[in-house]
């Protein structure tokens, strides 16, 4: 049976025994410890240099694309420009040939309306002539039916009177006051029918 002097002996030891293995599994943890760290320093320097590699290709990558890209939209604008240029210019010509065409269908149509006009001008000038000188010619006869006859009939009848008889010399001088007067009356009418001749 232990006694308490060995049971305090094999307590030391069991005590020395865990505070070696204590202290070997501090060291074994110690150098797995520094070993893990430098690993994740390696595997940490070696993700830096592959993320900075991989970040400089993806730069050059889209440093690439983008100038892809530019050239693509300069050639597209370049395209598009040239394209809206035509369309103007195209453009341009339809509105001046439209323009040509216009100012042609507007002087022909000018022409025909002169035309037109010239005509009608023309034919009411004619009417109005023919009215006029219809009118006038009325009027002559009117003046001739109401003057002129009534006149040289009277003329005729004092001749027949003069030369049935011999006319006293006072009825001599009426008749050739009435002469007188008969002329002044014809020259009067030939005048009128001057003016009405010249309104023609």
């Amino acid at each position: 049976m232990l006694d308490a002097n060995d049971i305090q002996i094999i307590s030391k030891i069991v005590s020395d025994a865990l505070a070696e293995e204590r202290k070997h599994t501090e060291a074994m943890f110690a150098e797995e410890r520094k070993h893990t760290e430098a690993m994740f320093a390696e595997e940490r320097k070696h993700t830096g240099a592959m993320f900075a590699e991989e970040r400089k290709h993806t730069e050059a990558m889209f440093a690439e694309e983008r100038k892809h890209t530019e050239a693509m939209f300069a050639e597209e604008r370049k395209h598009t420009e040239a394209m809206f240029a035509q369309q103007k210019e195209e453009l341009r010509t339809e509105m001046l040939a439209i323009s040509a065409q216009q100012k042609k269908e507007m002087h022909e149509d000018m022409l025909a309306i002169s035309a037109q006009q010239k005509k009608e001008m023309h034919e009411d000038m004619l009417a109005i002539s023919a009215q006029q000188k219809k009118e006038m010619h009325e009027d002559m006869m009117t003046i001739i039916e109401s003057e002129v006859t009534p006149q040289f009939r009277t003329l005729a009848e004092a001749h027949e009177v003069l030369l049935e008889r011999m006319t006293p010399p006072e009825e001599i001088e009426d008749a050739k006051t009435d002469i007188f007067i008969l002329k002044e009356a014809v020259k009067n009418l030939g005048t009128r029918v001057k003016a009405l001749q010249k309104a023609q």
